[in-house]
């Protein structure tokens, strides 16, 4: 009953969820223990209100979260039709506390849809749906709203989801008007200058693509990720809800071709 709209989402730890809602704000949910109940429950969102508010988030579409303590996160929240990215101090205990709120990054942006951190934390890449392309910024004391990216990842398509892989390597990307993700490298982990993709892994079959291709920006993936491991690559979109990948069949395929 707390989800309106919900777009993306992503987990603070095993047992907390925080939804991205493009009609609301960012509920957080409290996941039951294991083997707690069976069939369907319903669960409602921690209370955030006042000083425990995010605020500064309008369309939130995309979130990410990085650890920055014990029970402490970053969170950083694409906000789709404003044009930017907040970063919100979370601590997580018994309730939640957001303690600083930000707008973080504005310049360049239109319809930022989907957002990774890298592993290192030196780069945070967003996909940005209007120029078509994922552009990488910076993360550092003076990443700010008119700070410019340093990176592009050109012939995205209409990107959405993306993902680094834990070594900082590789960028997958989801592209919603065609039935592939794209894998972009980043030699070293370095993510400056402009890149195209070194590789594309065909995710759809065509009758799956063709039923929602009713215009260019659908029919495609959007929404990816990578499992802990680096061992599985999930994608979604609305004609196949939810199908994975052999992640390192992938990789070790680029490694033949660009050896």
């Amino acid at each position: 009953p707390d989800l309106q709209e919900p777009h993306g989402l992503t987990f603070l730890d095993s047992d907390t969820l925080i939804v991205a809602n493009r009609a609301g704000t960012l509920p957080l949910f409290r996941l039951p223990p294991q083997g707690s109940a069976s069939g369907s429950i319903t669960l409602h969102a921690e209370p955030t209100a006042g000083d425990t508010a995010f605020r500064d988030v309008v369309s939130p579409g995309s979130v990410a979260a990085t650890p920055v303590g014990r029970d402490c996160y970053q969170v950083f929240v694409c906000n789709n039709f404003a044009h930017r990215v907040t970063r919100h101090r979370l601590k997580w205990a018994r309730s939640p506390k957001i303690r600083k709120n930000k707008v973080l990054i504005a310049a360049g942006l239109s319809i930022p849809d989907g957002i990774a951190v890298s592993p290192s934390e030196r780069w945070i890449a967003i996909s940005n749906h209007t120029t078509g392309s994922v552009l990488i910024y910076r993360n550092n004391r003076a990443l700010g709203p008119e700070t410019l990216p340093v990176g592009r990842l050109e012939d995205a398509g209409y990107p959405h989801g993306v993902r680094f892989t834990r070594d900082g390597q590789f960028i997958f990307v989801a592209d919603a008007g065609t039935p592939v993700v794209n894998v972009y490298l980043g030699i070293g982990g370095d993510w400056r200058g402009t890149r195209k993709p070194i590789h594309s892994i065909r995710v759809l079959t065509d009758e799956a693509y063709l039923r929602g291709h009713v215009n260019p920006e659908e029919g495609g993936p959007k929404g990816i990720d990578i499992d802990g491991g680096g061992r599985v690559l999930a994608t979604t979109c609305e004609e196949q809800p939810l199908a994975f990948f052999d992640l390192r069949a992938t990789l070790n395929a680029i490694a033949r071709r660009t050896a």
